[in-house]
């Protein structure tokens, strides 16, 4: 398609009935999980505990190797335990995040880290909050990809990203 393969991926998907016709869009990498502290652990359970927020980004966890060095068919949650410290600001994608959002044409785009082209008629009534469920800045909404010391944090949920080879 003439672009990286996630992006063309994510070109391809809106064109997708399964991706139309979902009331909710969290785009994620193979290696990234998605890890609810709310409720039961669900999904609903997580959009239940922000009944207003239309966007949500979820802070990464990042997972090391371990020290794992062969292979071994088992659930990769249940082998890479070692996670960065909940406060780690370094390296910088240790607070990189993914968003989830009300897919209700707000955006006209799937980012890789949050939604793009937001409809500006839509922005004063959008709530985005972050995983600890606070506002994260409407500065921050068009071009972030990562927290801040002021917006970290995983009272909602996080992102467990594994990116071991």
């Amino acid at each position: 398609m003439g672009k990286a393969p996630q992006r063309a991926a994510f070109s391809a998907a809106v064109k997708e009935k399964a991706v139309q016709g979902a009331t909710w869009l969290l785009p994620l990498d193979v290696d990234e999980y998605l890890v609810v502290h709310e409720g039961e652990g669900r999904l609903s359970d997580l959009i239940a505990a922000a009944p207003d927020a239309s966007v949500i980004s979820i802070p990464w966890r990042l997972f090391g190797s371990d020290d794992i060095v062969s292979f071994e068919d088992r659930p990769v949650s249940q082998q890479f335990r070692a996670a960065a410290p909940d406060y780690a600001p370094r390296p910088l994608q240790a607070w990189g995040f993914k968003t989830l959002y009300l897919n209700d044409g707000a955006f006209g785009k799937i980012g890789v880290h949050a939604p793009r082209k937001l409809d500006p008629e839509r922005a004063r009534d959008l709530v985005w909050l972050d995983g600890s469920r606070r506002p994260l800045p409407q500065r921050e909404w068009s071009n972030a990809w990562r927290m801040t010391p002021s917006t970290w944090g995983y009272g909602l949920a996080q992102i467990n990203h594994y990116a071991v080879r």
